[in-house]
């Protein structure tokens, strides 16, 4: 949804005025939303199956377009497209890696290969078909369009059956659970709610003190900057060529090619991370600096063939990084520590979106310019790549942290033995 932004409300926020900030704005919230509900995903998915969570964010997700097809005010905007697009979208887009976890043990890269590679097809096609709709019916008939398509996927939700109903031991206690479930009452179905929120606050309280790792900080805001300067970057592609004279068309155009590198970039880095001389680290450096690099010399060129030649570069730097982030997070903080990280990422996320984005309209406001603006975002996401260089010190400063640790339990544990022998 991320990358069909720009393309799908471009025509109607800028036939309404809107300012760079109100842009900017609209798409902020969104971000924000769709990483807050990362936290959720996994407590009611637990509570209430993968099914109904699914099939919630589908039909959020419609709804969301349907009714943004009759805004007359860009103020509308936020309530229907960044509010319930953000938690529909949080809610699939995260709940599809639990998924993936979930059903797939022996062929589990594999099935994430196929389903990086599938999102990357729909970054592609997703421009191309938007303008295709808008070109031929409008926005408000490209919206209900769009939003009729997004609604199948409700029906494609009521697949995600759960596992222990294909095994035969599990039969019995499914079909219990069910009846169970019937049974329960409006109040005690709005009890479980409760629990759920309370217990998802206690977890976000918990994982932030993995915090106190400097390892870990790095990893959070270097992803946090580089992610949503990704988001904001192709939210204003669209509006920045269409300001300079181009088609939509041509914007459309831009965005896909990004996603042929984007394709590439993560079917090739997954197959090659399970090989031990892949650095994954490094590359994963690599990611970073290429997505700035691309940034900075498409807002210094004006040239669509260099543009184009350096969309691809961005698509596969952020390829390298939407595959290897939660790998790194592995290798460098432990398997353990997975769920903390991914937990504090979205809040992360979510606080950096809420930065960026408005920083990057308030510039094209202030300055006439979205030049300007994309240059920003490349600062913004140079941060991540000079946070990744005090990586090494960060590491030799949490093992010497570590080892002072274990150094005083130990005296701790010799002073209590002592004590027993008097």
């Amino acid at each position: 949804m991320s990358s069909n932004y720009g393309i799908l409300f471009s025509p109607p926020l800028l036939q309404m005025g809107a300012s760079s900030s109100t842009i900017a704005g609209i798409y902020t919230v969104y971000a924000t939303m769709w990483n807050l509900s990362g936290p959720f995903v996994g407590p009611l998915s637990q509570q209430y199956g993968w099914r109904t969570i699914g099939v919630a964010g589908y039909l959020l997700i419609s709804i969301s377009l349907i009714s943004s097809a009759f805004v007359t005010k860009p103020f509308y905007l936020y309530f229907t497209y960044s509010l319930l697009t953000g938690i529909g979208g949080g809610l699939l887009g995260n709940q599809a890696f639990l998924i993936i976890s979930s059903y797939f043990k022996k062929n589990r890269g594999l099935a994430n290969a196929i389903f990086m590679g599938s999102c990357s097809s729909g970054h592609f096609l997703g421009p191309l078909f938007l303008t295709y709709l808008l070109e031929t019916y409008s926005f408000k008939g490209a919206a209900l369009i769009h939003g009729a398509i997004v609604l199948n996927g409700s029906a494609l939700a009521l697949l995600y059956h759960p596992v222990e109903w294909h095994t035969k031991t599990k039969e019995i206690f499914t079909v219990n659970k069910s009846y169970s479930l019937t049974t329960n009452t409006s109040n005690e179905a709005n009890k479980q709610l409760n629990s759920t929120f309370f217990i998802v606050i206690q977890k976000i309280i918990k994982n932030s003190k993995i915090l106190s790792s400097y390892r870990a900080i790095i990893l959070v805001l270097g992803s946090a900057f580089v992610r949503e300067c990704y988001g904001a970057f192709l939210m204003l592609i669209p509006f920045a060529l269409q300001s300079e004279g181009h088609t939509l068309e041509t914007a459309a155009w831009c965005l896909s090619i990004a996603s042929i590198g984007n394709i590439i970039s993560r079917i090739t880095n997954s197959v090659l991370s399970d090989h031990a001389w892949f650095n994954m680290q490094w590359v994963f450096v690599t990611g970073i600096f290429l997505t700035a690099l691309s940034m900075l010399v498409f807002s210094l060129t004006t040239d669509m063939v260099w543009r184009n030649v350096f969309m691809v570069v961005f698509g596969y730097g952020t390829g390298i990084i939407m595959t290897l982030h939660n790998l790194v997070m592995v290798e460098v903080m432990g398997l353990q520590n997975l769920p903390a990280m991914i937990g504090v990422s979205c809040l992360a996320n979510a606080g950096a979106a809420n930065v960026i984005g408005p920083t990057a309209g308030l510039v094209r406001d202030m300055s006439g310019s979205y030049a300007l603006s994309m240059l920003t975002l490349a600062v913004f996401s140079s941060m991540s790549f000079l946070l990744w260089e005090l990586m090494p010190l960060a590491k030799r400063y949490d093992l010497a942290s570590t080892m002072r640790t274990q150094k005083a339990l130990t005296k701790d544990v010799e002073k209590s033995k002592q004590n027993q022998l008097f």
